[in-house]
């Protein structure tokens, strides 16, 4: 039982929309407070009001606050809004008519409107309500100038006019508060928000600072380790170009091809150490291009030596060919150069079943080939 009461006194909530969630809770709170005044007064007009009229108001408000209930829990916030502000305006103008205009007893209840409608709808509903009020209140005073307003009912007195008036104060102040508990929870919830956020910036600035040490520290490293890689590498490339250039005792064919295959993947091995250091110099912010000349056969030879094993391990056909018109010599970053190259068809061999890969250096005019 007290969870069905909960669940149909609790306003709804919107997770995706914190302004229709608030806009939601006070139209919930002021239209169960109509409902409760509605319930309040309806009795005592029975005794008070020999005619029915202003009971069957009350009874249709309280129908309607029912049916903007339902609308407020099916998301039409603002559409239930409006409704209320028309209606409770409709309402007191019709009241205000019946109990004799300027001397009626619930003319203040504009108040009341216009601060409802700009609360829940903003400045533009308030000037709206106000700017009808005006009018209403207008109407009826030149109504009234030309004798044409209903006479004051004659149970209103100045107790009356003074208990509804009090009543119409204690709303204002009700509704004035709601606000601003509203408005200091929202403060409260961005102060959170705003703590939370500094403690989070914090967190990823440490784990930044930490990051950036990390890759400082992997780029150290692969420098070094590419670095005293070289040493030894460079040793036995300089062995054994030292043995296929025969300075130990001449060698076979056989033994030639052999050391000549040493000697191009050790000079691979030792393009690689130097790609990597050009790459820990890029994340240093240090590239540096080495330009010279270079011959382009040289680049087609280092493709057919270096993956010729690759090819032939997948029944592949390698074919590189030079272009004739290409310059002997050129000028640019060989190692760069290689490095694409090399990537390329390692990647073509890689991705291809069956068939051949070929390699064309072709000259496609003077600046470009």
């Amino acid at each position: 039982m007290g969870a069905l009461l909960k669940q149909l006194f609790s306003p709804p909530i919107f997770p995706q929309d914190e302004e229709k969630t608030r806009l939601a809770r006070l139209l919930n709170v002021i239209l169960w407070i109509v409902m409760l005044l509605v319930m309040v007064f309806s009795v005592p007009a029975l005794a008070i009001t020999p005619q029915a009229g202003r009971l069957w108001i009350e009874l249709l408000l309280l129908g309607l606050s029912v049916l903007m209930l339902v609308l407020l829990r099916r998301g039409a916030v603002r559409t239930a809004g409006m409704m209320l502000s028309l209606i409770l305006w409709a309402v007191v103008t019709y009241g205000t008519y019946q109990a004799g205009g300027f001397g009626g007893s619930i003319m203040s209840s504009y108040f009341g409107i216009i601060l409802i409608a700009g609360l829940m709808l903003g400045t533009w509903a308030a000037i709206v309500m106000g700017v009808l009020s005006i009018l209403a209140t207008g109407l009826m005073a030149y109504a009234q100038t030309r004798g044409l307003m209903p006479p004051a009912a004659e149970y209103v007195t100045l107790w009356t006019l003074w208990i509804e008036f009090s009543t119409v104060v204690v709303g204002v102040i009700g509704l004035l508060t709601l606000v601003m508990n509203g408005l200091h929870e929202a403060l409260q919830r961005a102060r959170n928000n705003e703590r939370a956020l500094a403690e989070k910036m914090v967190e990823l600035q440490t784990l930044a600072e930490k990051a950036q040490e990390a890759n400082r520290f992997k780029t150290r490293l692969i420098a070094r380790v590419s670095h005293e890689l070289r040493t030894p590498l460079g040793a036995i490339l300089g062995m054994t170009e030292m043995l296929h250039y025969e300075a130990s005792g001449a060698l076979q064919p056989e033994q030639k091809q052999i050391t000549q295959r040493v000697i191009e993947n050790a000079r691979y091995l030792e393009r690689i150490f130097a790609a990597l250091l050009q790459e820990s110099r890029i994340e240093l912010g240090q590239i540096q291009l080495t330009e010279e000349y270079f011959h382009p056969t040289d680049l087609a030879q280092h493709v057919q030596l270096g993956f010729a094993d690759l090819a032939r391990e997948k029944l592949l056909k390698l074919e590189v060919s030079v272009d004739e018109t290409l310059p002997a010599v050129m000028w640019g970053a060989p190692d760069s150069l290689r490095e694409i190259l090399s990537n390329l068809v390692s990647n073509a061999i890689k991705f291809t079943n069956s068939g051949g890969v070929w390699v064309r250096l072709l000259n496609l005019g003077d600046e470009h080939w």
